[in-house]
């Protein structure tokens, strides 16, 4: 926990408002998460929810990700009911 908490102070936010960088070490940083991203993360004041909603729906990457949670789920629920049944068995079978 404690880890946790002073990682939230020493931790640098985002490249334009971190402190202790040159300004080539910022213009860098910001040069790299651009090119990351691929265009620049800027919302217009006339998107709502639902545009958000809808762009997200748009993006291939949230299917992706909804299927390896599902996997996920299903790999650590493998561990709630395999022993029980186990259990079971081996309490019918003796």
């Amino acid at each position: 926990m404690l880890i946790a908490i002073s990682a939230a102070f020493i931790l640098p936010d985002l490249p334009h408002n971190t402190r202790g960088f040159t300004a080539e070490e910022l213009e860098v940083a910001q040069l790299r998460m651009t090119e990351d991203v691929g265009v620049a993360d800027v919302d217009s004041e006339d998107m709502g929810t639902f545009d958000g909603l809808i762009m997200a729906l748009k993006d291939g990457k949230v299917y992706i990700m909804m299927i390896v949670f599902a996997f996920y789920v299903v790999g650590l629920s493998f561990n709630a009911y395999f022993v029980r049944t186990l259990r079971l068995t081996f309490e019918a079978i003796c």
